[in-house]
């Protein structure tokens, strides 16, 4: 201990032992400065870790200050031990280390290409296996220190200290490195009265504050944690103690300020140096543990990682994130030099992977929802598990948002009493455009309209004529990928030998009467945009498994081509078949359409909304620039209509009508012959009389309707599945029609 008069006593700073321990001040700072190298290349690999991940060029700089760190480290080793042995030893640190330099010159150099794979090579053969032999021979030199107890256990399992646990000891033992310098200054400022050392003091303090902030982060339980709030407390009692010596030594009271610096600074550290070596004991794995040091995961493990459609996420025993796949920040849409090595619990302090660190218990199908980024997630939440301590996490996060937006939308959809809720001037600009105004055509518009921002793939399914490309061009203008093209195939137009280089393009030469160019493919075209499969059901079979596999990896391949090419490419596909009713004969593959059926829309027919036929025919007489406009008799005729080719007809009657009436009033006798087959002679129509007593257009439209139905009950015998299949109309709509009509 410090004695209060003869100076030569404050040699015993140096010389006092930390009591239980057998080491003395002089060889603790052995210790200390030998773990300063290793701390200061600690961060070092972190760095240059992140650097080759990120390509952030601030990486660099941290790595150049980290070496200037060891390097000093070194430095004060000699002064401190210039025994021959110790002298080997450094020397033998300083020819790694320098090998280490010139890897990590180059790994810089090769990041600076873009050349990843050779980063890699060189931090995983020679950057991170130096650190480990620098890490054994800072813990031989510790050996040759005349320590004892807990140095010597360090020594002896130098093989089984991960970074991670090593970093443990680093944080711990840097903090008696600043508690010794405080310690010296102090004695300095009370043997020589003079108070210039005094903001040396408090940078010290500062520095000793920090490592023990890190420390607390590192702690993983209890008991590691209450060793360091008596840390906390002690150095508390001493920090107040120093600062009653700074007043006793400014006011000229040096007695009172050799008491303190004797009875409670001294002692104090001694204090916080017997709990930092039962913290260090505290952070060692048990001695049954044998596992080497751990190695970055190898080049292709991270290739793997990086090629799954989920997102990956690795977080250290802290939440430390310390890898993260492509996929993951996709989906975060967050840039990847943002989350990495920063705290996930910092990050997204609510996140549900987290409580898997707390319990230590793995989660499997775990749910979350990010609602700053209005996401939501499915994940398995892996423990990394060793001697029964948390020592990382393997996050896997697959992303359902559209899923919970489709699935409100469903159940919307299935309530019936919202569809007369829904209105057309509640949809988005592309849809208003689709004429309609029927309730069950104007629910098909609000449904496609829902499922349009997603990025789900969609089904059309509705009679040839409908409108089904209609409805593809407005889903695309209301999503994300507006601004990208849509690309229109028409499946049923393509000869079969010509499908692949239709779809997927082909290189020069890649067949007789290719184009010197070569030329993309459909899907390289709609790549960023949608790609429009029309009448889907046509496609053969043979082509089938192809598209398949192009929408389930998103990679297509040039015929005649060597690599293979990524598309971003979103679906909608149309058909007017019963593609359930195809698999079950075979011709269309059943893992094709589920792969295209996660949304379907049906479109009704035209006879299910006669109501809207008078504003489509004004529309298309429009379009064709015409002054005509339709007479009564013709507005009930073409609601008589049965449409088998449903608005393309209609559009081909109206315009057969205005060739033959630019102007004026569109008589019957304007319609073409065909046109009458299906609703009867053109006297029977025109002999019936028109009174004021005729009942308005919804209403005749209303009765035709009730009409249809009970003439086609009739013909079925009163079987209902049999009817409202030989109507066209869905189950919910034709109960509908029964009750409306008051039908039984």
């Amino acid at each position: 201990m410090i004695g209060q008069t003869a100076p030569a006593k404050a040699v015993n700073v140096k010389n006092s032992q930390i009591r239980g321990s057998g080491i003395t001040h002089s060889d603790f700072e052995v210790v200390l400065n030998a773990y300063a190298v290793v701390i200061n290349l600690q961060s070092l690999l972190k760095a240059t870790q992140r650097y080759i991940y990120t390509a952030d060029k601030s990486c660099v700089p941290i790595v150049l200050e980290k070496r200037k760190g060891y390097l000093a480290a070194l430095d004060k080793l000699e002064e401190l031990d210039t025994r021959e042995e110790s002298r080997k030893i450094i020397s033998g640190m300083r020819i790694a280390l320098s090998e280490g330099r010139g890897a990590n010159l180059k790994l810089f150099d090769a990041v600076e290409k873009r050349d990843y794979k050779t980063a890699m090579a060189l931090f995983t053969a020679i950057v991170d296996p130096t650190i480990h032999k620098v890490q054994g021979l800072v813990l031989e030199l510790v050996k040759r220190a005349r320590v004892q107890g807990l140095v010597s256990e360090l020594v002896d399992r130098a093989t089984e200290i991960s970074h991670f646990d090593f970093e443990k000891v680093l944080h711990a033992t840097a903090i008696v490195i600043h508690l010794e310098a405080l310690l010296k200054e102090t004695a300095k400022i009370v043997y020589t009265k003079d108070t210039s050392s005094v903001p040396v003091v408090l940078e010290h303090r500062a520095k000793y504050l920090d490592a023990l902030e890190k420390l607390g982060h590192l702690a993983t339980n209890a008991e590691q944690k209450e060793i360091i709030d008596e840390i906390e407390a002690a150095l508390a009692i001493g920090r107040k103690a120093n600062n009653q010596l700074f007043d006793a030594v400014a006011t000229g009271k040096f007695d009172k300020g050799m008491s303190l610096l004797t009875a409670i600074v001294d002692p104090t550290i001694d204090e916080v140096q017997r709990s930092v070596t039962e913290l260090i004991k505290k952070a060692l794995p048990p001695k049954s543990r044998a596992t080497q040091p751990e190695k970055i995961l190898s080049e292709s493990i991270y290739a793997i990682l990086d090629s799954l459609h989920e997102g990956v996420m690795v977080l250290d025993a802290d939440s430390t994130i310390t890898y993260l796949n492509s996929a993951f920040t996709n989906l975060m849409n967050t840039p990847k030099e943002r989350m990495l090595w920063k705290r996930l619990s910092d990050i997204e302090p609510q996140a549900e992977a987290l409580k898997a660190l707390k319990t230590k218990q793995s989660i499997t199908g775990g749910y979350d929802v990010l609602r700053k980024i209005g996401k939501h997630f499915i994940f398995d939440a892996n423990c990394i598990m060793r001697s029964g301590e948390v020592d990382g996490l393997v996050v896997i996060v697959r992303d359902i948002s559209d899923l919970v937006k489709l699935d409100r939308i469903s159940r919307q959809y299935d309530k019936p009493n919202d569809i007369s809720e829904i209105t057309k001037d509640k949809l988005p600009e592309a849809f208003k455009r689709i004429i309609g105004s029927n309730p069950e055509f104007v629910k098909s518009l609000w449904f496609a309209s829902q499922v349009a921002p997603t990025e789900a793939p969609v089904l059309l399914e509705g009679e040839s004529g409908v409108g089904k490309e209609m409805f593809a061009w407005a889903i695309h203008n209301s999503s994300l990928r507006s601004k990208r093209p849509m690309i229109t195939v028409n499946c049923a137009a393509i000869p079969d030998s010509l499908y692949e280089s239709e779809f997927f393009g082909y290189e020069a030469g890649a067949f007789t009467g290719a184009k010197k160019s070569g030329k993309p493919g459909k899907f390289e075209l709609a790549s960023g945009g949608t790609l429009f499969l029309d009448e889907i059901g046509e496609m053969p079979l043979n082509m089938q498994s192809k598209l398949l596999r192009v929408l389930q990896e998103s990679k297509i391949d040039h015929l005649g081509g060597m690599k293979e090419i990524p598309v971003d490419t979103r679906i909608i596909a149309a058909t007017n078949k019963n593609l359930s009713e195809l698999v079950k004969e075979k011709t269309f593959r059943q893992d094709l359409f589920y792969r295209l059926n996660v949304i379907n829309v049906r479109i009704p027919p035209l006879r299910e909304h006669v109501e809207d036929i008078p504003a489509l025919a004004n529309e298309f007489i429009r379009q064709y620039n015409s002054d005509a406009k339709l007479s009564r008799q013709v507005i009930e005729a073409l609601c008589k209509h049965q449409w088998l080719g449903n608005i393309r007809e209609l559009k081909n009657v109206i315009y057969h009508a205005i060739i033959l009436r630019q102007k004026g009033e569109i008589i019957l006798e304007d319609l073409p012959d065909h046109f009458f087959d299906s609703i009867g002679k053109l006297e029977d129509i025109t002999n019936q009389p028109i009174t004021g007593s005729q009942p308005p257009l919804k209403g005749f439209v209303a009765e035709m309707e009730k009409v249809k139905i009970l003439r086609t009950l009739s013909e079925c015998n009163g079987n209902r599945t049999r009817a409202m299949q030989t109507l066209g109309i869905c189950r919910r709509t034709f109960y509908k029609k029964l009750e409306k009509y008051n039908i039984k």
